[in-house]
């Protein structure tokens, strides 16, 4: 799936994702309270085969916090793209998702 910033307004960042360029989005993903990023604009590709969006927990997170001096009651998440070797960061009080576009199988 390919992704890339849709929009960033005021403290909200939208990064969209397609499997499909004929189709503006297959999926959204809203950081909400978004207090800092470390994230490529431009489009960029996942393996989503392997977890792309993940909510950093334990000595990992409590590393990215100490190193960027995330704001207390932020959440750190990290996505992960194919060919880049360090992922992308984002701070934010919460996060939505729109998979209304998406075939999901359960199981």
């Amino acid at each position: 799936m390919d992704f890339s910033v849709w929009s960033y307004r005021g403290v909200d960042l939208e990064v969209s994702g397609t499997r499909d360029e004929s189709y503006w989005s297959d999926l959204r993903v809203v950081f909400s309270g978004v207090c800092w990023a470390c994230i490529r604009f431009q489009s960029w590709k996942t393996d989503t085969g392997r977890p792309v969006l993940l909510r950093v927990e334990g000595p990992e997170a409590y590393a990215v916090n100490a190193r960027f001096q995330i704001e207390v009651g932020h959440h750190v998440f990290k996505l992960v793209a194919e060919d880049f070797e360090e992922p992308m960061w984002v701070a934010a009080q919460s996060i939505a998702a729109d998979f209304n576009r998406l075939e999901l199988s359960v199981g």
